[in-house]
């Protein structure tokens, strides 16, 4: 084994059972804190696209110039991920206020670097590298 993939082998299991962990354990205790006005989580309610049945999901979301940018930690085939993506609107709530949220799409890294501000990018990329999606959401006007 190299020392690179001695370095990618904890990723990888946490990129295995994470999501697991993360939607049975740790959603339920940041959903009632996510999304409000001193909390650093945003809060996505999005429509599930067989049941019809409004969820709701804690996200980093981050504002860019037109909306927002959520990073995918575990990739783009998340439920919330996939209802968002098949109604094409949700609402996201970042510090208290209700955002409505649609034409969402899957993006690169690359595609909203130079959007992001110079410490959160640095952050994203050690903690999640370049190879992370994103899912660019436009604000709706009501």
């Amino acid at each position: 084994m190299t020392d690179r993939q001695a370095r990618n082998r904890p990723q990888q299991w946490w990129h295995d059972v994470g999501p697991h962990v993360t939607k049975r354990v740790l959603n339920p205790l940041m959903v009632h804190l996510a999304g409000r006005r001193f909390w650093y989580t945003a809060l996505i309610e999005h429509v599930g696209r067989r049941s019809g049945r409004t969820y709701r999901t804690p996200v980093a979301a981050k504002r860019v110039a037109g909306g927002f940018v959520v990073p995918l930690t575990y990739g783009p085939e998340r439920d919330w991920v996939r209802n968002t993506l098949a109604v094409g609107r949700a609402v996201l709530v970042l510090h208290g206020t209700r955002h409505v949220v649609g034409d969402p799409r899957v993006v690169h890294f690359q595609d909203v670097e130079a959007e992001l501000n110079p410490m959160t990018r640095r952050v994203l990329l050690r903690l999640l590298g370049e190879g992370t999606p994103f899912l660019r959401l436009s604000t709706v006007e009501q």
